[in-house]
This record gives C-alpha cells, structure tokens and sequence, in this order.
C-alpha cells in the first residue's frame, strides 16, 4: 500500500504516520463542521478499508457532536478501531452507538507548542531581538484580545473604566479584526462598542507574533479563545462554541515569555495546566475564578485578582527576579515543558503502546 493511498487530504503533518502498520489517515483540517460528514463519506470511498484509522482535525477541538457523526460513520463501514487527535485536550462524549473500547483520542498541541516551535522563524520575520527572559519589567500586566468577543469587551471595558490600572498594563482588544465587530457581539449597544477596537497598531497576521514589549509585564491576563460558554453563532462558517477544553498558544505564550498568567478561559483550565506539570505560581496568584461558571462572574473574580496584584509595587515584583529568588527556575521549567509537548515523539510512543 502507497503512501498516497493511505492519506486523504494530506497535510505534512501527517507524515508521521505513514508508517504505520494497516492504519490509514483521514484529515479533516479546514473542514467546516457543516460539511464535516460530507467530508467523511468522501473520503470512505477512496480510502482502504484498515483496521485502524486515524482522523486528524488540527488546531481545533470540536464539539463532540459533530465527532460522533464520524465515529459512527467509521465504524459502520468496518473500521475496528479509531484514533482522533485534535485541540481538544479531553476526548469527546460518546453518544449513542460508538463503543468505548474502540475509539481513542489524543489531544494535538500544535497550537499550544507555536511560540517554541515557531521562535526562529517569527524571530526571522519580524526582526525581534533574542529574548530576555528576566529583563526588568515596567509594566504590570498585559491583556490581550484579537477578535471582539462579549466577554472580552466587558472585561477590557472594566480595565478601561479604571485608569490607574490601564496605565500599569498593555492592553488591546479587537486589533487585526477584519470582521464587523457586531457580528461577533450582536448583544452589546452601540455605547459599549464605541471604544472598540483598542489596537496597538499591529496588522491581522501579526497574531501570532512575538513582540518585545509584550515580556516587560509580570502578568499575562489571557483572554483564551473557549471559555466554556458562547452562543452558537457563526462566524467564517465556524461555531464558537465547545463543550471540551481547548488551550491555544494564547496561555502558552505566558510560559514562552516568563510571565505569571491569569487566565480568562473554560472552568477548569487551570487545574488542567497543572495536571499538565505547569506551575501556575499559586502562592502569588489566588485562582478562585477558575471554578466559576458564569463567564461574566469569572471576569469580574479576574479583574478583582489584577486589582490586587496591581498594587504591588514594580520594585518588588523585579526583585521576585533576582537570582535569589526562585521564580526565575520555575518560568525556566514552564517554557521547557513547551518543547517537551512539541515532540513528535510523544505521539508515536502514544499510538505503539495503546493503539
């Protein structure tokens, strides 16, 4: 069997996996979830007919409605076994008919692992200087939002509001947004959108991009793109909504650039990064927010923490940096695990011992 004849859809990516014994490859990358069974069904006609299977749909983490649609699928045409990899970093909910035993899942991290696997080539495009993990900071924290959403306006409102805590921070908040801001927030008035988008100057493509300045803060306030709550609207043909947590580069980046992260995502986001051996500097920050439903409730637990944090003087948070001081040991330990989760490897080892 031909390389060519295992994959469909291909991508680099997927590489890896060709081979592997009587396993074929369906990658689903760029397939929107309306057209995600119509893909499958395709791809059933062309593909041989394996024990194994892999489905591959990068960078997102899908509903998992949509997920058993294509396990049903497979395994009504005689696959025996099914390994998805997504941004998922929990397997779907089994719903139905899929069988447990036969259906594996395997979070990708591709987007969690960017800023280190993309240090050198973002470095060669923007021109940034090496960076300087323990460099004095000026700032205390930065919050940073591309696309408008409703509870990234409200909280970036609320640090708006105060300007003794905007002038310690950098802040942005639907910069590079080439949709209508309304689309993505049809619930908020005219008055509230009037101070939207905050940018700092930097173009779509510059997302994710790393900025020198951006590592003169202390704290990164991340804005995640799924927080366990959004209504099912569209934008680009994509729901916004997930019921599984999905972690981007958006809190990776905090680790790559040594900061503290305080993060506005799904419930349990946190808990989740430490089970993932990450140090989320509990004795600095009080994490309360992170078992709190209510999106609106955790943001306004978030800003209350940023107050706090704000009144300690940049005195002493530079002097936490001080090679006295043990923080700068564990901002080394979080930035090692990104390349630890970027080897392929981990992958591999993954499928030999359990698929």
């Amino acid at each position: 069997m031909t390389y060519s004849e295992k994959m469909y859809n291909t991508d680099i990516w997927h590489d890896k996996f060709k081979d592997i014994p009587n396993t074929c490859v369906l990658g689903c990358e760029k397939i929107f979830e309306r057209d995600l069974s119509d893909h499958v069904r395709k791809a059933i006609e062309v593909l041989p007919l394996t024990e194994n299977i892999i489905v591959t749909f990068l960078y997102e983490a899908l509903h998992s409605i949509h997920w058993n649609v294509v396990f049903n699928l497979l395994l009504d045409v005689g696959y025996k076994r099914i390994l998805l990899i997504d941004g998922g970093e929990l397997p779907p909910i089994l719903l139905g008919k899929p069988r447990h035993e036969n259906i594996h899942h395997f979070p990708d991290r591709t987007l969690q692992t960017s800023p280190y696997r993309n240090k050198l080539e973002l470095s060669n495009r923007y021109g940034n200087k090496q960076l300087v993990p323990e460099r004095e900071r000026t700032k205390v924290f930065i919050s940073l939002a591309r696309m408008v959403r409703e509870e990234r306006i409200y909280f970036t409102n609320k640090i708006l509001n105060d300007t003794e805590l905007y002038n310690k921070g950098i802040v942005s908040c639907g910069w590079g947004d080439t949709e209508p801001m309304k689309l993505q927030c049809i619930s908020l008035s005219d008055e509230e959108m009037s101070r939207f988008p905050v940018t700092l100057g930097h173009q779509n493509a510059d997302q994710h991009g790393y900025f020198e300045e951006f590592s003169t803060a202390m704290f990164n306030v991340v804005l995640e793109s799924s927080i366990g709550m959004n209504t099912s609207r569209y934008y680009d043909g994509v729901f916004t909504d997930t019921d599984r947590l999905f972690i981007t580069e958006k809190t990776t980046k905090a680790f790559y650039m040594h900061q503290i992260p305080i993060i506005l995502g799904a419930p349990g986001i946190v808990q989740h990064l430490r089970s993932m051996g990450y140090d989320m500097f509990d004795e600095i920050v009080n994490h309360d927010y992170d078992n709190e439903d209510n999106i609106f409730k955790r943001c306004d637990m978030i800003f209350a923490e940023l107050k706090r944090l704000s009144s300690i003087p940049l005195n002493q948070l530079n002097n936490m940096l001080t090679i006295q001081s043990t923080l700068p040991d564990r901002f080394h330990h979080n930035r090692s695990l990104l390349h630890q989760y970027a080897e392929d490897k981990v992958i591999l080892d993954w499928i030999d011992n359990n698929f």
